[in-house]
């Protein structure tokens, strides 16, 4: 088809376009530059986020008590990080003056200390929050001088020296309102079963040993009154007057 035949409008068009088809080759050869150079930026971005260390601020409950909070900096990246520092937003502390408080050890391991090498999936853990009940309330307090929330804000250095710094703030409520369940087949349900067996089995024993210390006494009592018994009978046969007059054999 000859663009020529076409209309006015159409035809206008394609004249332009041929006209200018050099610049537009430029145009279009730019614009692919640039979406292409933007790929590959994001690209290397991606692959550098996916290969950074990833350092973490974060509470967990204890690996062996549903009733404790430890606070846990890890390393959930694959590469090293660096020169790792740690600060708190406030005092993590009471003024008891005890240097073997819980937020006294916390202070003690993180303030003015730098981390030369964090690997990745390196952690650090200290128990933060115990669960204790106070009477006449239904929820639980922190037995512990921590707050019951703070920030933590970390630095740190990738293997390349940049450098990052990371905020998470910290909150000990929302582990309050967790729930669990024990199925009594597994593991951790079998071992509170044997826990309960062994403790009324305990039980048993105890009480068996005190009916038999309190049967082994009343015997002890009944055989030294059987005892003076006999021996009274015996002084009346006249046992004891023939035992005193008989004659006893010579050194």
């Amino acid at each position: 088809m000859d663009i020529c035949t076409l209309g006015p409008v159409g035809g206008d068009v394609w004249k332009w376009v041929a006209a200018n088809s050099g610049p537009l080759g430029l145009l279009v050869a730019v614009v692919s530059a640039v979406i292409a150079l933007s790929a590959v930026v994001r690209t290397a971005k991606d692959s550098h986020n996916r290969s950074r260390p990833m350092v973490v601020a974060e509470f967990q409950f204890a690996k062996d008590s549903p009733s404790h909070l430890d606070l846990v900096i890890r390393n959930y990246g694959p590469t090293i990080a660096r020169n790792l520092s740690v600060e708190f937003d406030r005092h993590i502390t009471d003024d008891s003056g005890d240097e073997w408080t819980i937020g006294q050890l916390i202070y003690r391991r993180y303030a003015g200390t730098t981390f030369h090498s964090f690997s990745p999936n390196q952690e650090f853990r200290n128990v933060w929050w115990r669960g204790q009940e106070v009477s006449g309330q239904r929820r639980q307090v922190n037995a512990f001088d921590t707050p019951e929330s703070v920030t933590v804000a970390l630095r740190y250095q990738d293997p390349k020296e940049k450098k990052y710094r990371e905020e998470f703030e910290l909150e000990t409520g929302s582990f309050l309102l967790s729930t669990t369940a024990t199925a009594s087949t597994s593991l951790l349900g079998r071992l509170k079963t044997i826990d309960a067996s062994l403790s009324k089995l305990a039980h048993s024993s105890q009480r068996l040993t005190a009916a038999v210390e309190e049967q082994d006494s009343g015997r002890g009592e009944r055989l030294a009154l059987a005892a003076e018994e006999t021996a009274a009978l015996l002084r009346k046969l006249g046992f004891d007057h023939a035992q005193e007059n008989a004659p006893r054999p010579n050194n």
